[in-house]
């Protein structure tokens, strides 16, 4: 090596050094615009993942329905993965009946404390309920479940993604809880409710469905509802009541039972039982249903999946025979025949569905 050539040497190794360098600081930046990319992705425009702990299948299933868009996914969280929890920025919890262990009540705290949006629906152990929620948050998302129906599932989605993830992109302005009567009769029309006999007869008679002279049907409903559950085995029932013939007056009502009966005045009742025909008035109920001699059918929905409950040589049993057969028959119920059971749908959730063979064999006793 001469003289002459050192210089050069050092300029090339200078000139190496510095393009090495521009090339860690080009990745760097690069890396930092990709991070900040993903960052900003994450907080506006990813997916929203809604939780749900504790739902029963047939509920999920009508809240997936429901779904206003691709925008928010929902998702059964099991109790047995809920160190889970805390990624997901909303988890709502069905309270009835909860049982936690001291870890899984941990997970849902932890989750709490990362950021998660919790909501605990009628906690019935006070000890289990982590809601989060405050003020006119904690009042809608109690109020768009409470009321349940399409419409309000829809609405509690949108709500989840835009006030609880604070995502606006691919959702709608958040709308209030639709409220509606506990009291009310309904027809094929999701969510559409009537408060009064008078207001049902109207529409009935305007779809063209009232026939001259036919039998008065009153379909009653309970657990479940069709409003709190899928509502496939409620509509074939009563399509197939109504292919009979018969003018049908389906009614999901807590309070209101007899009222609604008194005022139907129907040739035969139907009741979908889950416990007594009424709350408190069980005495004046049987006593009306004598005088008129107006016979009350039973006809039960099953627990159960499909196949389980065929395999089953007990079929029923404990509070769930009590529920269904037993507090029905106090009230002068007769025909506990299966026509409902549950069935796995495509979505993966244990859903109401008629069995259609025993639907038309109790349709035709």
């Amino acid at each position: 090596m001469t003289a002459r050539t050192e210089p050069t040497r050092v300029r090339n190794r200078l000139a190496g050094l510095l393009s090495h360098r521009r090339r860690i600081a080009a990745g760097l930046l690069a890396a930092a615009v990709l991070w900040g990319g993903f960052a900003a992705y994450q907080r506006h425009l990813a997916v929203t993942r809604v939780a749900f702990v504790n739902f029963p299948g047939f509920q999920l299933a009508r809240i997936e329905r429901a779904r206003p868009s691709g925008a928010v996914r929902v998702e059964s969280l099991d109790l047995a993965a809920l160190e889970r929890a805390a990624d997901y920025p909303v988890v709502y919890v069905f309270g009835r009946g909860l049982q936690l262990e001291e870890t899984q009540l941990a997970h849902l705290r932890e989750a709490g404390r990362r950021g998660a949006r919790l909501f605990v629906q009628g906690a019935t152990n006070p000890a289990l309920d982590v809601t989060n929620l405050r003020g006119p948050q904690l009042d809608a998302a109690n109020a768009y479940l409470e009321f349940g129906g399409a419409e309000n599932y829809a609405r509690l989605l949108n709500f989840s993604r835009v006030e609880l993830d604070g995502k606006s992109f691919r959702a709608d302005p958040v709308q209030p809880p639709v409220e509606r009567s506990m009291d009310v009769l309904f027809h094929l029309d999701d969510d559409l409710t009537f408060e009064s006999v008078d207001a049902f007869d109207a529409y009935y008679a305007a779809q063209g469905l009232a026939k001259a002279g036919a039998p008065k049907i009153a379909l009653l409903t309970s657990v479940p509802g069709p409003f709190n559950a899928n509502r496939d085995h409620v509509d074939a029932f009563i399509n197939a009541l109504e292919g009979r013939a018969w003018n049908v007056y389906p009614v999901a009502a807590v309070e209101k039972r007899l009222d609604f009966l008194q005022q139907i005045a129907p040739d035969l009742v139907v009741v979908m039982p889950h416990g007594r025909l009424t709350l408190g008035r069980a005495d004046e109920a049987i006593a009306w249903l004598r005088e008129r001699d107006v016979p009350m059918l039973t006809p039960v929905s099953v627990f159960q999946n499909h196949d389980d409950w065929v395999s089953d040589q007990q079929g029923m049993a404990g509070a769930m025979l009590t529920m269904s057969v037993v507090l029905p028959e106090l009230d002068g119920g007769v025909a506990p025949y299966t026509v409902a059971a549950q069935f796995t749908d495509a979505d993966g959730y244990e859903i109401f569905d008629a069995v259609p063979a025993r639907l038309e064999t109790f349709c035709d006793l």
